[in-house]
């Protein structure tokens, strides 16, 4: 009698473990989407601000560099590591990172685990209290990205 009941509590089990591990397996998709939702928004966004809003010419002080870095700020926090190296390019490719004053600075700006590789962020605003992760080396020293190139 005891062996009859023993399947069903075994596929029940087994069940279970299915249903828990779809559901997880749809979260990370969901996550996904939204991360690159986020990033498409944001290069969207910023480029709309370098192409309407002249952001690359624009005062140090304006509303359009605050709404930039604020932008950055926001979004580099919901990126997962490979979509934080995209953003970064993005930044590096439209010159907004330049040395001397960089139209968009990175200070406090959560680096951690992005793709970098001997990345000299020094110039773009990067300070002491930049979140960097372990995918990163210590104090870069040119700008590579890993994982986009």
């Amino acid at each position: 009698m005891l062996e009859l009941l023993i399947i069903p509590i075994i596929l029940a089990g087994g069940a279970l473990f299915y249903n828990q591990q779809a559901r997880q397996n749809e979260q990370k998709i969901t996550e996904d989407r939204n991360r690159e939702t986020a990033l498409q928004n944001y290069l969207d966004k910023l480029t709309e601000l370098l192409l309407d809003k002249d952001l690359r010419q624009s005062p140090e002080e304006s509303e359009v560099r605050s709404v930039a870095r604020s932008r950055t700020l926001t979004t580099l926090r919901t990126l997962d590591k490979t979509r934080k190296a995209l953003l970064l390019r993005f930044l590096y490719e439209s010159r907004l990172l330049d040395k001397g004053i960089p139209i968009i600075s990175l200070k406090d700006a959560d680096l951690s685990k992005a793709h970098l590789r001997r990345a000299d962020l020094r110039e773009a605003g990067y300070n002491d209290q930049t979140k960097w992760g372990a995918s990163t080396l210590t104090r870069p020293v040119l700008f590579v990205l890993d994982k986009c190139q």
